[in-house]
């Protein structure tokens, strides 16, 4: 990983909250939820962007009012007991909104990739036993058909609200929060649980030593479906910085570097061999403030 030093010293502390708008993420947030510390960016940078998707954004209020959409119809079924909903959505601001809305209902997210085959998808509904499936038509019906049809929504058909309010829970820090599935390699896939307090001090982590703030840009190269992707993903929204998508698979290397200089992305998180792609182009690169360069990239 390649950055600036950590901000100890005071002058750092100056340098990153002008340039970055760096604030300590705080220990205290240790003590709440995923869902508490989202809702309180919003609060501050309603208006900032919050996901950068296909040229366009979306704002922090549009991207809350459509989670915590999802996330009342899932209390309306479900309640707010702790169990994991499984999401089979396409990359982008509706699988991000998805995520979130099954946090601040108290539920734990498990994210499914349509790139993967239908049989691993189908393995890990199985092994998870989802209260709920978030999924859309476009969805394999072979993975729909697991799960009977009052245990599946379509969040499209949910509308936008923007007048939707925050369930705001009341949820222990040791709550489930996601389960994410190994590759399978040594056979079949296995589930990986965390809990909201160790997502919390990741990305306190993560903030505090790269002085991450609401004027950052980061990039989210990996699927959902792996661990890989919740540093970049909630490093942002828990920030107010603003997370961009971007599909590999579709845009290739060429059409990452082209995002990095249009969009001005201050962060990248991948892997050597697609930063050396990108570093054999001639885009201007020059916006990336920090390199973090780690393992294989898993999934997309």
């Amino acid at each position: 990983m390649i950055s600036h030093p950590p901000p100890t010293r005071r002058d750092d502390r100056a340098r990153l909250l002008r340039c970055t708008g760096w604030v300590p993420f705080g220990r205290t947030s240790l003590e709440g939820s995923i869902g508490a510390r989202f809702a309180a960016q919003v609060r501050l940078h309603g208006d900032r962007p919050a996901v950068g998707w296909a040229g366009r954004s979306w704002s922090y209020r549009r991207l809350a009012a459509q989670a915590w959409r999802i996330a009342g119809a899932i209390l309306d079924r479900r309640g707010d007991r702790e169990e994991p909903v499984a999401l089979l959505l396409p990359p982008g601001p509706e699988l991000i909104a998805a995520v979130m809305g099954v946090l601040a209902a108290g539920k734990a997210y498990v994210a499914l990739d349509p790139a993967h085959p239908v049989e691993r998808n189908r393995r890990v509904l199985a092994d998870c036993a989802p209260a709920l499936l978030l999924a859309g038509p476009a969805a394999p019906a072979t993975v729909r058909d697991r799960l009977a049809a009052d245990r599946l929504l379509d969040p499209a058909e949910l509308g936008h609200d923007p007048a939707a309010s925050d369930p705001a829970l009341d949820l222990a820090p040791d709550r489930l929060a996601y389960i994410y599935y190994t590759s399978g390699s040594t056979g079949r896939p296995k589930g990986v649980a965390d809990s909201h307090r160790n997502l919390l001090h990741n990305i306190l982590r993560y903030t505090d030593s790269l002085g991450i703030g609401c004027a950052d840009r980061l990039t989210l190269l990996q699927s959902c479906a792996y661990s890989g992707a919740v540093s970049s993903l909630f490093s942002a929204l828990l920030n107010g910085a603003c997370c961009h998508p971007i599909d590999l698979a579709v845009e290739g290397i060429q059409g990452l570097a082209r995002k990095i200089a249009a969009e001005r992305i201050t962060m990248f998180h991948g892997v050597p061999a697609i930063f050396r792609g990108l570093a054999a182009t001639d885009a201007d690169l020059s916006s990336l403030r920090v390199i973090r360069l780690e393992g294989d990239l898993a999934g997309r």
